[in-house]
């Protein structure tokens, strides 16, 4: 049984289609602040404000050699084959388990061509902008090209490890996850601070770098996501048929549904011949832990929990529903997902012991 053509227990609650508003609002504050930041700068003619000098003047005063070589490796984190290495990570980890294979190709694509073309739009606008970098006499380990805003190293390194990031926060467990994404993201502001500490960009810069770099993420994520839904029911996130049509008020069809009279009904959680001894969630939980394993040929036993191999296969199939039915397209998380995630976090005890 695949999850395109499970028996429909229940609706997933809180499904919606992308929503354009949810969108801005996570997009808009981070990129209306580089444009008001761009347009501070163009007000100065390009130069250091008197804050960027002042900082500038100080790190050049505060540069012991151990820290300028420590310094020189951290930076490199943001360009080359680390940041495309971290977007290829991300890729791996929202493919592990998803079907069908087109939908798998896309998400394992998804986080390089957001990171590529982000780094296009980025080399774009520092060409447009033509700010000038600091004196060449000020540079240390470094030998950059092309223009100060806005900060590619800081931008690449922000946009790599926030992809890596959400892959890791939306498909693997909460406990490593969190960890993982702090990690990454104090990673990332260091490669930003380091091209300041290097004397190869202004404070703003590498600013700017941060801020575009969590718009365009902002943007790519639900944008992937619609065409990852595409991808897996050849019609557009509306339902419509065909390009130029749209379901104004249609929700999308699920291949499954039944009448509501004539859905099965999901278990009584802890009772009832579907008791399992060692599961105490709620009635949609259980149904969905059935679905899972449906999906995969688990069977459940009532008394014992999953062995480490069984629990992994529901863990895989439950990552799957995640990401296929968990999130409305502009990827914000529904009630359903929410379950989904719960069951995850109470499997992956048996599938990961520590």
């Amino acid at each position: 049984m695949s999850w395109s053509t499970r028996p429909a227990v229940w609706p997933p609650p809180g499904w919606s289609r992308p929503k354009a508003r949810t969108v801005l609002l996570t997009a808009g504050p981070p990129l209306l602040a580089f444009a008001v930041l761009a347009a501070l700068l163009a007000r100065h003619d390009w130069q250091p404000t008197a804050a960027e000098s002042s900082l500038h003047a100080w790190v050049l005063t505060h540069r012991p050699s151990a820290a300028v070589t420590l310094a020189a490796a951290v930076t490199d984190l943001g360009s080359g084959i680390p940041p495309y290495a971290a977007a290829l990570a991300a890729g791996l980890v929202l493919t592990r388990s998803l079907r069908p294979a087109g939908r798998r190709i896309l998400w394992a694509c998804a986080p390089v061509v957001i990171l590529a073309t982000g780094q296009a739009v980025r080399r774009g606008l520092m060409t447009a902008f033509a700010r000038p970098r600091p004196p060449k006499a000020d540079w240390v380990s470094a030998d950059p090209s092309g223009y100060a805003f806005p900060s590619g190293h800081a931008f690449t390194a922000a946009l790599a490890a926030g992809l890596l990031a959400w892959a890791l926060l939306r498909c693997t467990r909460r406990s490593r996850a969190v960890p993982a994404a702090i990690t990454l993201g104090v990673a990332a502001v260091a490669v930003g601070l380091t091209r300041i500490y290097l004397g190869v960009h202004w404070p703003f810069d590498v600013l700017g770098g941060w801020l575009l770099a969590a718009g365009w993420l902002a943007l790519g994520v639900p944008a992937v996501a619609v065409l990852a839904r595409r991808a897996g029911t050849g019609t557009d996130e509306s339902g419509a048929d065909g390009p130029g049509e749209r379901a104004e008020d249609s929700e999308p069809a699920d291949p499954g549904a039944v009448p509501p009279e004539a859905r099965p009904q999901p278990p009584v959680a802890g009772g009832g011949p579907y008791r399992l001894a060692w599961f105490t969630g709620s009635a949609e939980a259980r149904a969905t832990l059935d679905l899972a394993a449906q999906n995969r040929g688990v069977t459940l036993s009532p008394t014992t929990p999953p062995g480490t191999e069984e629990a992994q296969e529901l863990v895989d199939a439950l990552s799957d529903l995640l990401l296929r039915e968990g999130f409305a397209d502009d990827w914000e998380i529904t009630p359903f997902g929410s379950l989904v995630e719960d069951l995850i976090d109470s499997l992956s005890r048996y599938a990961y012991p520590d």
